[in-house]
């Protein structure tokens, strides 16, 4: 026998099936023994999230890969990056949302640097 597990026969090389390996069937397994419960946790999650995101996509009729939407989005981020950076109060003019949103992460963050 030659490195490697092979056998020189008649015919040339051979290859010796692997111990526990019955001839040429596979036996590339996964099983939930072998993932720790944290990454089952992470991975349970994460087909959660898509899920939500793949019905939202569904329901609401968007188009994932509206590349408009993305450009508008660039546009919105430039405009609110100032305000929620800034070292005054801005006077918000987005909608309702937008400002409640603006106003949590400036309190969260006032909060971080004062401690």
């Amino acid at each position: 026998m030659g490195a490697g597990g092979e056998s020189h026969g008649p015919a040339g090389p051979t290859v010796q099936a692997r111990p526990g390996a019955e001839g040429t069937r596979h036996t590339t397994k996964t099983t939930a023994a072998c993932i720790a419960d944290r990454v089952h946790a992470v991975l349970d999650r994460m087909a959660d999230f898509c899920d939500r995101v793949r019905s939202g996509v569904w329901i609401w009729n968007i188009d994932s890969f509206d590349q408009w939407g993305v450009e508008l989005g660039k546009v919105l981020a430039q405009r609110i990056i100032p305000e929620l950076e800034g070292a005054t109060e801005p006077t918000l003019r987005h909608d309702s949302s937008t400002n409640q949103l603006i106003r949590r992460y400036r309190r969260a963050v006032s909060r971080t640097s004062s401690s």
